[in-house]
């Protein structure tokens, strides 16, 4: 059952010998369900377990209420409402931490997505887990094909941009998409190669039919890069 492995992390670390992990697992999914029901009078909150393990979210998107629950390093389970009720709509795994919420349009339909950030990796960059409006139920559903870094939707271009800052001697990117219908289409991207300090290279590759070509690579002028494709 989706929504008990969603937290079994939780459950198994909570429960002890002579407990049976399934009826613990049950408990505590039950717990953070009355948890987030009991909060559902409010327009938005954000409850954080003193211990990191699971995160409680609300708020209103779309005109519609939403509660997520999301378990540290284990699961996680969106709930939106219908009416007067809280019904699940979504359960992933969720590898993170929910660090931070953002409510934007991604593909410039007029309608909000939801964006959960995992905590800030060593470079200080997030990894999103994005829930895009859905026209046929006007429900967010997860993406996973949209867990891009620091995703954003440009709406003077009507593209999606993506990058990602390393570390001194690291691999820098940056990537621009098209929407085609639902889905997105790899357009061009950036590359800034700082893993060999005697060779630094900036490369730009595009991509049609599927097929990614390089169109440019010059050694140095690391400040070039800040200007390809966007800024970041």
């Amino acid at each position: 059952m989706t929504t008990l492995a969603s937290c079994s992390y939780h459950a198994q670390s909570a429960s002890g010998e002579g407990h049976d992990p399934t009826e613990t697992k049950l408990s505590l999914y039950q717990s953070l369900r009355d948890s987030i029901e009991r909060l559902s009078f409010l327009n938005d909150y954000t409850y954080r377990d003193d211990s990191d393990k699971y995160v409680l979210h609300g708020e209103e998107i779309n005109n519609r209420k939403i509660a997520l629950i999301a378990c540290t390093d284990s699961g996680l389970i969106l709930f939106q409402a219908n009416k007067d009720r809280l019904l699940q709509t979504d359960s992933i795994p969720f590898d993170a931490y929910a660090y931070s919420f953002e409510v934007t349009d991604l593909n410039g339909d007029g309608n909000s997505d939801f964006i959960i950030h995992s905590e800030p990796d060593i470079h200080g960059q997030t990894t999103p887990f994005v829930f895009l409006f859905s026209a046929a139920d006007q429900l967010l559903h997860y993406r996973k094909d949209l867990q891009l870094s620091n995703i954003r939707f440009n709406a003077a271009n009507k593209t999606i941009e993506s990058y990602y800052e390393g570390c001194a001697s690291c691999i820098h990117t940056k990537a621009v998409y098209i929407w085609s219908a639902d889905s997105l289409i790899l357009l061009k991207r950036a590359e800034l190669n700082l893993t060999n300090p005697d060779q630094v290279t900036t490369s730009v590759y595009t991509t049609l039919n599927g097929i990614e070509k390089q169109v440019l690579q010059v050694e140095g002028l690391n400040s070039l890069f800040d200007t390809l494709l966007f800024r970041m």
